[in-house]
């Protein structure tokens, strides 16, 4: 612990010294909250695939609909007298 000049309190020395040791923690904690920002982010974005519906069929009571996924085919089944949605998010 330093004394201060002005005020002759105690203070830590990361506080009362050079702002040496408060810079490096400030920049490791925009370091931090930089990547899980990123990773947030990045997390999101993959994980919505936003598919177009492409047509359907009729299999008893129910309905299958067809949709393209970014090149692949993915289908839901639905009852029969529902309307197939444009999209969907996969």
């Amino acid at each position: 612990m330093i004394r201060s000049r002005d005020s002759g309190r105690c203070r830590p020395t990361w506080i009362a010294g050079s702002s040496e040791p408060r810079r490096n923690i400030m920049k490791r904690l925009v370091a931090v909250l930089v990547f899980a920002a990123a990773f947030l982010f990045v997390e999101r974005v993959t994980a919505d695939v936003i598919c177009l519906f492409r047509g359907e069929q009729i299999s008893g009571t129910n309905k299958i609909c067809y949709y393209d996924c970014q090149g692949s085919t993915y289908a839901i089944t639905i009852d029969g007298l529902k309307l197939c949605p444009l999209n969907i998010r996969k």
